[in-house]
């Protein structure tokens, strides 16, 4: 695979690239700038670009393995940015990762940095301003593109742990998770056109089923999920410590007994035609056995508790993408911005809203969205159009 690694100047991409000797690094700067006879810096926009495209013709001729490639997304300009990533880019490369290193980390080395002088004058604020300008817009053509975006963090042998799992195929990407899963759900829908896809924890749960599963307190990993990170590397790393654990089906057991289902939104999608499956980025094993408690789900896909095939953020909404694609229509629910892109997916996605409201979610839809509400959810999201029932709402 090709894989391609943003991140701010000073981020520490040099540094975290000498520790992955099983990736094939390639110095886009130092390509680039050998070939302008390091005048790159003072080319037009318009040279700039067509010698990135050289580029691009180059790492696509070096043939088969793993390559990553450090590349720069965009950079201050004026008021705003301007953007180094081109089309040729987004076509070359499998697995786009961004280093996304803490601003008061990269505020100080930068102001000791010789290389990086011209952006001392930076605030960490517009450095944050310009890391969300970077992550919001890769993100946006990562998915348009259907490949996967990895936000990693400072934890540097967690790190290299993950990414040599993606170079030796232990660790799956999303597309990758999400085409298994696809074929799963198509072999299960015997004959249906029609596909239910729904959140598991605090959709179809009053709580969260997969952190009520007791696990030591040394063993998790704190604010992975800080800032709404929620790629495949995230999921991974909260795995980790169930890997450990070879009791579950003992620790199951406790959560399984306790769980309380949304009693309405069962009884809403037991009267809907068609196959019904959780998609959750908790355990897929523990889910599996809520579903046959729920007496109305059919199946559950999600993420294995050894952390190898995890269901992302990008792996719901590809699901529900490679579902559509082949002919089913879609029907999805959930509620936080794990699932939004997939409700933004479906035929028609619904937001299910409960005690601990998701903030971030609520500030997205309110911003203006196709997405729907039932009525009878005694919580409800802002600015989003409420109706009497789901199944009603899809006949």
């Amino acid at each position: 695979m090709r894989y391609v690694i943003y991140g701010l100047p000073c981020a520490g991409k040099d540094y975290l690239l000498s520790r992955m000797p099983f990736l094939q690094h390639i110095k886009g700067s130092e390509w680039l700038n050998t070939q302008s006879d390091n005048r790159f810096r003072e080319l037009s926009k318009e040279e700039q670009d067509d010698l990135r495209r050289q580029f691009i013709r180059y790492v696509n001729g070096i043939g088969t393995g793993n390559v990553i490639v450090d590349g720069h997304y965009a950079f201050p300009e004026g008021d705003g940015y301007r953007q180094a990533f081109t089309d040729s880019d987004g076509d070359c490369y499998d697995v786009f990762v961004y280093l996304d290193t803490p601003m008061d980390i990269i505020h100080e080395r930068i102001q000791s940095s010789d290389k990086n002088a011209i952006y001392s004058h930076l605030t960490i604020s517009e450095l944050q301003a310009w890391r969300d300008h970077e992550v919001s817009e890769l993100f946006g053509e990562v998915l348009r593109r259907g490949k996967e975006f990895i936000l990693l963090d400072n934890d540097v042998e967690s790190i290299i742990r993950f990414m040599k799992g993606l170079a030796d195929g232990s660790v799956l990407t999303a597309p990758q998770v999400s085409r298994m899963n696809a074929d799963k759900v198509i072999n299960a829908a015997s004959g249906k056109r029609r596909i239910v896809l729904s959140d598991g924890d605090k959709t179809l749960t009053v709580e969260d089923l997969t952190k009520s599963v007791s696990i030591p307190e040394e063993l998790k990993v704190h604010k992975a999920f800080q800032g709404d990170r929620y790629t495949t590397y995230q999921f991974w790393k909260v795995r980790q410590p169930y890997a450990s654990l070879n009791d579950l089906d003992d620790r199951y057991a406790p959560a399984l007994s306790n769980v309380h289902f949304d009693k309405s939104i069962l009884d809403d999608l037991s009267k809907v035609d068609g196959l019904k499956v959780i998609v959750t980025a908790g355990l897929e094993d523990l889910w599996s056995k809520a579903a046959v408690l729920s007496g109305v789900m059919d199946m559950a896909v999600g993420s294995k508790a050894n952390g190898l095939d995890n269901m992302s953020q990008l792996g719901k909404a590809y699901l529900c993408r490679y579902l559509k694609d082949a002919g089913f229509e879609v029907i999805a629910l959930g509620d936080n911005m794990v699932d939004y892109y997939m409700l933004m997916e479906a035929n028609k996605g619904y937001v299910i809203a409960h005690v601990k409201k998701n903030a971030s979610l609520q500030n997205t839809v309110q911003a203006g969205t196709k997405l729907k509400q039932p009525a009878y959810n005694q919580i409800k999201f802002e600015g989003v159009e409420e109706v009497d029932s789901i199944h009603e709402d899809i006949e």
